[in-house]
């Protein structure tokens, strides 16, 4: 599969991995929506790249479907999702509250849930995949 071809939502796409990601994908030559809960860093980030921004709560059904809807819009497909979004602290978490570790675990794997139930992303454009990188999986 060319990167070309590739149609990209980011969750958590506004900063960190999903930034990266998005920025080495776009490079790569695939097409990116992020979605991210921060508008003004996602619009920028967007534009800076040239991708499509939504502004998505991922533990949140509806607005993860109206995200999904823009991506389409902008892509007209999707074919690719990559689940970065999570909060965290930059604090110790071994002794902290179970409703501290509850509350990042859940935010996360909810954001994974629902990026990836709603995308119904599409089937390849061709298999077996010829990027370098699957070939050896593929094989």
């Amino acid at each position: 599969m060319k990167m070309s071809d590739i149609a990209a939502i980011i969750t958590g796409g506004a900063s960190g991995l999903g930034e990266a990601t998005a920025r080495q994908f776009i490079s790569a030559g695939a097409q990116v929506t992020l979605l991210d809960r921060d508008a003004e860093r996602g619009n920028a980030v967007a534009a800076d790249m040239g991708a499509t921004f939504a502004q998505t709560d991922v533990t949140d059904e509806a607005s993860v479907a109206a995200a999904i809807q823009t991506a389409k819009e902008a892509m007209g497909k999707i074919n690719a999702t990559v689940n970065c979004a999570g909060i965290g602290t930059a604090e110790k978490t071994l002794h902290k509250k179970v409703p501290t570790r509850s509350t990042i675990i859940s935010e996360s794997s909810t954001s994974i849930w629902w990026a990836a139930s709603t995308s119904h992303v599409s089937p390849p454009p061709k298999w077996p995949p010829t990027h370098p990188m699957t070939m050896a999986r593929a094989a």
